[in-house]
């Protein structure tokens, strides 16, 4: 279910400005750490701790004076903030909420065509969103709005939680057992913990004792242990499953670092158990960890992305057309420390990958016996053609990697001035430039021409077909060119150079040249 539509935050926490458009049914933040992921989660929460009632005051004047004058109940609502909630301390909060107003009607029926109706009557500028902007230390209504009624606040009180991290010791100030026992109270809520704790993290757990020890199975014997005794996985996990199954009413969940002490199956098993949870709630989680942006894996649920992006400094949103096609080309929304691969040269788009995978095979080919070999410690991935400036910053530190970016020559005043908002990426004007570099930092390179299938047709008749497509004609004219283009070329004996693949190519070229 999709019950928040979208969401503007200004000025709260360590948010300047962020705006969240068509949230989805799974709605996934991914950055850098303290780039504000956990302030939007608790941002949404703010609508769990609303003081409500006909007698708060609406920062419009005209809005106020409608709400005074009227006879019928206009409520009002206000949250206090805390001097950590305003950003740098300037005093400018503002939260902005877009509901699904079906959803709302199916829960609150009767309400909101009542609430239009009186509204509607008056001079007042009411909203169709829900508005809160700070004065004097507390958020209170901007205007007034169709959600502003105190059965519709009252609701989303109840179906707002926050999942937060931390939860490998204690929980919301609580020792994890005490904690747990307080929220399951009945015996199926213990069955479905106990079953999800076995499915997600250690299929030896069996069983449970009345003091809440885990029975765990060991060489054909139960053993009793406590839960502080637990992996990390388990401990993350008991907290977690006791909120879900215990709060029925929910319907917006928000999970804060759901990786927390996960090992990487476990995570995808908890993934899978979240996405199911969509038919039921809206669920927004917060991650810095590749299992859960791994489009492979939520494919074919209805999920939203929104990445920080350290060049524009707020969160954008992802079109994620970008990998459905061809994914294991994409160089992905977190970096690529687990890669295996020893090379990694990034791109714009999934047709420059395509092209130069051509090129770099025919290469290969031509350089090295064992060529097969060697292209498999290379890796070629893509950017997300336009994204690629809110992309840069994931591309792994080198060393220990070889990495290089690649863009098109008409990107070479652009890629000059974004590269410098990153640390780590030296701009290089040529080759012999890149050749000096490689291997130390990441080094940032534009062809000489304006694209890379321009140099597809340099000859005879080195005109593009008319029905030219990059994608689909690229790699046939790669792969059928008489010759590897010379500054292609060149480029790939700098990225080779001092790697095991250069003594390959000297191997080859004495063999050579003993036979002659």
């Amino acid at each position: 279910m999709i019950l928040i539509k979208s969401l503007e935050i200004e000025s709260y926490r360590n948010i300047r400005h962020a705006r969240l458009d068509d949230l989805r049914e799974f709605n996934i933040l991914i950055g850098a750490n303290n780039c504000g992921k956990t302030s939007i989660l608790n941002a949404i929460t703010v609508l769990t701790r609303l003081v409500h009632g006909s007698s708060y005051d609406y920062l419009c004047p005209n809005c106020e004076k409608i709400r005074k004058s009227s006879t019928q109940s206009l409520a009002g609502f206000c949250f206090l903030l805390d001097a950590r909630d305003s950003y740098l301390q300037k005093g400018q909060a503002k939260i902005s909420f877009s509901f699904n107003q079906d959803e709302v009607e199916k829960q609150v029926p009767g309400v909101l065509q009542k609430q239009e109706k009186i509204l509607s009557g008056t001079s007042a500028c009411y909203r169709k969103e829900l508005v809160a902007r700070e004065r004097y230390g507390t958020l209170i209504g901007e205007h007034l709005s169709i959600f502003t009624h105190d059965d519709i606040l009252e609701w989303l009180k109840r179906i707002v939680l926050l999942c937060p991290e931390g939860r490998l010791q204690t929980y919301r100030d609580k020792p994890i057992r005490e904690y747990v026992q307080g929220k399951i109270v009945r015996g199926d809520q213990y069955r479905k913990w106990l079953s999800f704790l076995k499915q997600l993290v250690d299929p030896k757990i069996s069983d449970y004792t009345q003091i809440l020890q885990l029975v765990r199975e060991t060489d054909g014997q139960g053993f009793e242990t406590t839960i502080e005794e637990q992996g990390s996985g388990v401990r993350s996990l008991v907290c977690l499953m006791a909120d879900i199954l215990s709060s029925e009413d929910t319907k917006i969940l928000l999970v804060d670092e759901p990786e927390l002490g996960l090992n990487p199956s476990s995570k995808q098993r908890l993934l899978q158990f979240l996405l199911r949870e969509i038919e039921r709630k809206q669920i927004f989680i917060a991650t810095h960890d590749p299992t859960f942006v791994n489009p492979s894996l939520w494919k074919g649920y209805d999920v939203s992305v929104f990445l920080h992006s350290l060049s524009k400094g707020e969160f954008v949103r992802i079109n994620l057309k970008e990998n459905k096609e061809d994914p294991e080309t994409f160089a992905g929304y977190l970096p690529q420390t687990t890669s295996l691969k020893d090379i990694q040269i990034y791109v714009e788009g999934s047709s420059d990958v395509y092209i130069l995978e051509t090129f770099l095979r025919r290469y290969l080919k031509d350089a090295c016996r064992d060529w097969s070999e060697v292209i498999r410690k290379i890796g070629i991935y893509h950017l997300g053609g336009d994204f690629w400036p809110h992309l840069l910053y994931t591309i792994p530190d080198c060393p220990p990697y070889k990495c290089i970016v690649v863009f098109d020559g008409d990107k070479r005043e652009v890629v000059r001035e974004e590269y410098e908002k990153f640390e780590g990426f030296e701009f290089c004007r040529d080759l012999k430039e890149l050749k000096k570099v490689i291997g130390t930092c990441k080094p940032i390179y534009c062809w000489r021409k304006e694209r890379i299938d321009d140099y597809l047709f340099l000859t005879p008749p080195g005109r593009r077909p008319l029905d030219y497509d990059k994608k689909r004609n690229g790699p046939k004219f790669a792969e059928e060119m008489k010759f590897i283009p010379k500054e292609i070329k060149d480029l790939f004996d700098v990225i080779t150079g001092n790697s095991n693949i250069v003594r390959f190519r000297i191997a080859v070229r004495h063999e050579n040249q003993s036979m002659q």
